[in-house]
């Protein structure tokens, strides 16, 4: 359950004081919900070195540090983890995570089939294996064609990403709010509502969760009609873009150039992003 900011402070309160050294596990998931992945990871290391043989504290730190895109350091805690807690399933779907985002096919379907053995209805299992279709399909497509040069910066910030889809837009909506996310490192770049882009997030992660149950594949885009806007999101390459147009905007020529935008930009799947200046 999440915390409210009285709680969060006295738990901050009672681990730093000693009070309550078990503290640092929600403190952790408070701050990992606020995209606050660098505070918690310290928050995680310092329980851990007071209850090393934590579990859920192993498994965050594991979570935390491949959040941060730093897989092969998440495989190891999950390995050291695994000595003593094999077959857990949070265990289990971080090193599937990490695996497939290490393109580590082999070791990735295995673990994956020992989840959906285990825990087949579990939503992360459904997720992880739509993530690893998706794996698949991608390097089916690599090994039957030629992959073409991007012709776009090698590293990409998301800020930038943001203002160039403001500007192409510009002409032909009115935008009261742009965000983009990235899914793995959980960095984002919002102009207008931040709150509006994490109701969207939630919304699509909902909603992939649902296509990988039923097995639809992965969701790509989606459209929220509210009252008083359109919300219209895409997902290229585990970067959620989320935008509010007025509703009534042509959402063809908004669809249009939005791709453009990302094929332009996310069009390379290997093209690391880079964080956005201080």
């Amino acid at each position: 359950m999440p915390l409210d900011e009285r709680e969060f402070l006295k738990l901050r309160e009672d681990f730093l004081s000693g009070r309550n050294p078990r503290a640092f596990i929600p403190i952790c998931q408070h701050l990992r919900r606020q995209r606050r992945v660098a505070e918690a990871l310290d928050f995680c290391q310092r329980g851990l070195q007071q209850d090393t043989r934590s579990l859920a504290g192993r498994t965050l730190l594991a979570r935390l540090l491949a959040d941060l895109g730093r897989y092969e350091d998440a495989l190891e805690q999950v390995r050291r983890t695994e000595e003593f807690a094999a077959g857990e399933l949070n265990l289990l779907a971080v090193k599937a995570h990490c695996l497939i985002k290490l393109r580590q096919v082999a070791e990735a379907e295995a673990t994956l089939a020992e989840l959906d053995a285990r825990f087949p209805m579990d939503p992360q299992v459904k997720l992880l294996t739509a993530e690893m279709r998706q794996l698949r399909e991608e390097a089916l497509r690599r090994t039957s064609r030629e992959i073409a040069l991007p012709v776009f910066s090698p590293v990409i910030r998301l800020d930038d990403i943001v203002r160039t889809l403001a500007s192409q837009l510009a002409p032909v909506a009115k935008v009261h709010t742009i965000g983009i996310v990235d899914l793995d490192s959980a960095r984002s770049h919002v102009e207008g509502s931040q709150a509006l882009v994490e109701a969207a997030e939630a919304f699509f992660q909902d909603v992939s969760v649902s296509c990988g149950e039923t097995g639809q594949g992965v969701a790509l885009s989606g459209l929220i009609d509210l009252e008083k806007a359109l919300v219209l999101l895409f997902l290229r390459n585990r970067r959620l873009v989320a935008l509010a147009v007025d509703p009534e905007v042509n959402y063809g020529k908004v669809h249009h150039r939005v791709m453009a935008v990302l094929q332009q930009t996310l069009g390379n799947r290997e093209l690391p992003v880079a964080p956005d200046a201080e």
